[in-house]
Protein backbone atom coordinates (compact mmCIF):
# COMPACT_ATOMS: atom_id res chain seq x y z
CA UNK A 1 0.00 0.00 0.00
CA UNK A 2 2.92 2.35 0.78
CA UNK A 3 4.30 1.85 -2.75
CA UNK A 4 0.92 2.68 -4.30
CA UNK A 5 0.71 5.92 -2.29
CA UNK A 6 4.19 6.94 -3.49
CA UNK A 7 3.28 6.18 -7.10
CA UNK A 8 0.06 8.20 -6.90
CA UNK A 9 1.86 11.07 -5.12
CA UNK A 10 4.58 11.07 -7.80
CA UNK A 11 1.92 11.09 -10.56
CA UNK A 12 0.12 14.03 -8.97
CA UNK A 13 3.41 15.92 -8.58
CA UNK A 14 4.31 15.33 -12.24
CA UNK A 15 0.85 16.50 -13.34
CA UNK A 16 1.18 19.63 -11.18
CA UNK A 17 4.63 20.40 -12.63
CA UNK A 18 3.85 19.38 -16.24
CA UNK A 19 0.07 19.61 -16.85
CA UNK A 20 0.62 19.36 -20.62
CA UNK A 21 2.41 16.04 -20.20
CA UNK A 22 6.00 14.97 -20.30
CA UNK A 23 7.47 14.79 -23.78
CA UNK A 24 8.83 11.47 -24.86
CA UNK A 25 12.57 11.29 -25.43
CA UNK A 26 11.90 9.12 -28.47
CA UNK A 27 12.11 11.39 -31.52
CA UNK A 28 9.82 10.84 -34.48
CA UNK A 29 11.42 8.88 -37.33
CA UNK A 30 12.61 11.37 -39.94
CA UNK A 31 13.06 11.45 -43.66
CA UNK A 32 15.00 14.11 -45.49
CA UNK A 33 13.96 16.69 -48.04
CA UNK A 34 14.57 15.11 -51.46
CA UNK A 35 14.54 11.56 -50.10
CA UNK A 36 11.86 9.09 -51.24
CA UNK A 37 9.65 7.85 -48.41
CA UNK A 38 7.99 4.47 -48.93
CA UNK A 39 4.35 4.28 -47.91
CA UNK A 40 2.26 1.17 -47.48
CA UNK A 41 2.46 -0.93 -50.61
CA UNK A 42 4.47 0.21 -53.60
CA UNK A 43 3.91 3.97 -53.26
CA UNK A 44 6.65 6.46 -52.39
CA UNK A 45 6.50 10.22 -51.86
CA UNK A 46 9.37 12.66 -52.10
CA UNK A 47 9.15 16.18 -50.69
CA UNK A 48 11.25 18.13 -53.19
CA UNK A 49 10.97 21.61 -51.69
CA UNK A 50 8.66 24.42 -50.68
CA UNK A 51 7.99 28.04 -51.45
CA UNK A 52 5.99 30.80 -49.81
CA UNK A 53 3.97 33.61 -51.30
CA UNK A 54 0.71 35.50 -51.11
CA UNK A 55 -0.99 34.00 -54.19
CA UNK A 56 -1.24 30.62 -55.95
CA UNK A 57 -2.53 30.25 -59.52
CA UNK A 58 -4.03 26.95 -60.71
CA UNK A 59 -6.59 25.40 -63.04
CA UNK A 60 -9.73 24.14 -61.26
CA UNK A 61 -10.82 20.54 -61.94
CA UNK A 62 -12.34 20.38 -65.41
CA UNK A 63 -11.65 24.07 -66.03
CA UNK A 64 -9.82 25.77 -68.89
CA UNK A 65 -9.31 29.16 -67.29
CA UNK A 66 -7.06 29.70 -64.30
CA UNK A 67 -8.09 30.69 -60.79
CA UNK A 68 -6.11 32.14 -57.88
CA UNK A 69 -6.00 31.51 -54.17
CA UNK A 70 -4.86 34.35 -51.91
CA UNK A 71 -3.53 34.15 -48.39
CA UNK A 72 -5.74 35.67 -45.71
CA UNK A 73 -4.37 38.66 -43.76
CA UNK A 74 -1.50 37.72 -41.43
CA UNK A 75 -0.69 34.54 -43.39
CA UNK A 76 1.08 33.50 -46.53
CA UNK A 77 0.65 30.39 -48.63
CA UNK A 78 3.23 27.65 -48.28
CA UNK A 79 3.41 25.44 -51.36
CA UNK A 80 4.90 22.04 -50.48
CA UNK A 81 6.24 20.32 -53.64
CA UNK A 82 5.78 16.55 -53.69
CA UNK A 83 6.46 13.75 -56.16
CA UNK A 84 4.28 10.65 -55.80
CA UNK A 85 5.60 7.46 -57.38
CA UNK A 86 2.87 4.81 -57.57
CA UNK A 87 4.57 1.54 -58.54
CA UNK A 88 1.58 -0.58 -57.53
CA UNK A 89 -1.06 -2.22 -59.72
CA UNK A 90 -3.82 -0.10 -58.14
CA UNK A 91 -4.71 3.58 -58.11
CA UNK A 92 -3.41 5.54 -55.11
CA UNK A 93 -6.02 7.76 -53.44
CA UNK A 94 -4.59 11.25 -52.88
CA UNK A 95 -6.75 11.70 -49.75
CA UNK A 96 -3.87 10.15 -47.78
CA UNK A 97 -1.65 13.10 -48.79
CA UNK A 98 -4.15 15.47 -47.18
CA UNK A 99 -3.14 14.00 -43.80
CA UNK A 100 0.26 15.72 -44.02
CA UNK A 101 0.43 18.60 -41.55
CA UNK A 102 2.73 21.63 -41.54
CA UNK A 103 4.25 22.87 -38.28
CA UNK A 104 6.02 26.09 -37.31
CA UNK A 105 7.78 25.61 -34.00
CA UNK A 106 5.72 23.75 -31.43
CA UNK A 107 2.66 25.98 -31.27
CA UNK A 108 1.38 26.18 -34.88
CA UNK A 109 0.17 23.42 -37.16
CA UNK A 110 -2.01 23.43 -40.27
CA UNK A 111 -3.61 20.92 -42.57
CA UNK A 112 -3.39 21.43 -46.35
CA UNK A 113 -5.99 22.94 -48.66
CA UNK A 114 -8.48 20.21 -49.54
CA UNK A 115 -6.87 19.01 -52.79
CA UNK A 116 -3.63 17.71 -54.25
CA UNK A 117 -2.59 20.05 -57.06
CA UNK A 118 -0.79 18.17 -59.84
CA UNK A 119 1.64 19.65 -62.35
CA UNK A 120 0.23 19.84 -65.87
CA UNK A 121 2.14 19.34 -69.13
CA UNK A 122 2.36 23.12 -69.52
CA UNK A 123 4.10 23.45 -66.13
CA UNK A 124 1.14 24.93 -64.25
CA UNK A 125 -0.92 23.25 -61.55
CA UNK A 126 -4.43 21.81 -61.70
CA UNK A 127 -6.67 20.87 -58.79
CA UNK A 128 -9.05 18.02 -58.26
CA UNK A 129 -6.78 14.97 -58.47
CA UNK A 130 -8.40 12.25 -56.35
CA UNK A 131 -6.19 9.34 -57.43
CA UNK A 132 -2.85 8.64 -59.07
CA UNK A 133 -3.04 5.85 -61.60
CA UNK A 134 -1.20 2.58 -61.19
CA UNK A 135 2.43 2.66 -62.36
CA UNK A 136 2.39 6.47 -62.63
CA UNK A 137 4.67 9.16 -61.25
CA UNK A 138 3.08 12.56 -60.58
CA UNK A 139 4.59 15.85 -59.47
CA UNK A 140 2.37 18.20 -57.54
CA UNK A 141 1.95 20.26 -54.42
CA UNK A 142 -0.09 20.81 -51.28
CA UNK A 143 -1.01 24.30 -50.04
CA UNK A 144 -0.87 25.37 -46.40
CA UNK A 145 -1.47 28.64 -44.55
CA UNK A 146 1.64 29.78 -42.69
CA UNK A 147 1.82 32.83 -40.37
CA UNK A 148 3.76 35.71 -41.94
CA UNK A 149 6.04 35.89 -38.88
CA UNK A 150 7.41 32.44 -39.81
CA UNK A 151 9.52 34.16 -42.49
CA UNK A 152 11.57 35.99 -39.84
CA UNK A 153 11.25 33.42 -37.08
CA UNK A 154 14.11 31.35 -35.73
CA UNK A 155 11.82 28.37 -35.13
CA UNK A 156 11.92 25.39 -37.42
CA UNK A 157 9.35 24.53 -40.07
CA UNK A 158 8.55 20.85 -40.61
CA UNK A 159 5.84 18.50 -41.76
CA UNK A 160 4.50 15.33 -40.18
CA UNK A 161 2.85 12.43 -41.96
CA UNK A 162 1.03 9.46 -40.50
CA UNK A 163 1.26 6.10 -42.23
CA UNK A 164 -0.77 3.56 -40.32
CA UNK A 165 0.29 3.60 -36.66
CA UNK A 166 3.53 5.53 -37.25
CA UNK A 167 4.11 9.28 -37.52
CA UNK A 168 7.09 10.56 -39.52
CA UNK A 169 8.75 13.97 -39.69
CA UNK A 170 10.43 15.86 -42.54
CA UNK A 171 12.23 19.08 -41.63
CA UNK A 172 11.89 21.86 -44.18
CA UNK A 173 13.82 24.56 -42.31
CA UNK A 174 15.87 23.96 -39.18
CA UNK A 175 15.71 26.34 -36.22
CA UNK A 176 19.00 28.06 -37.00
CA UNK A 177 17.94 31.66 -36.71
CA UNK A 178 18.70 32.27 -40.40
CA UNK A 179 16.24 34.70 -41.96
CA UNK A 180 14.58 34.05 -45.30
CA UNK A 181 14.82 36.71 -47.98
CA UNK A 182 11.93 39.11 -48.56
CA UNK A 183 11.31 37.70 -52.04
CA UNK A 184 9.21 34.63 -52.71
CA UNK A 185 12.10 32.19 -52.66
CA UNK A 186 11.89 28.60 -53.91
CA UNK A 187 13.66 26.29 -51.48
CA UNK A 188 15.21 23.11 -52.93
CA UNK A 189 12.65 22.53 -55.66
Amino acid sequence: MQGLKKTVAFGLLMFALFPWGVQSDDPLPEWMLGEAFALSGDVAITVTGYETGSRFRYYPAGGYSSASLRARPGYELCCLYITVDNRSDEDYKTAALLEISLHHGTDYSAMPQNTFYYRTNSGGFAGGATAIRASARVEGCLLFALPVEARRSQRRIYITFQDGEHTYLCELRPATGMLLEESNEVIAS
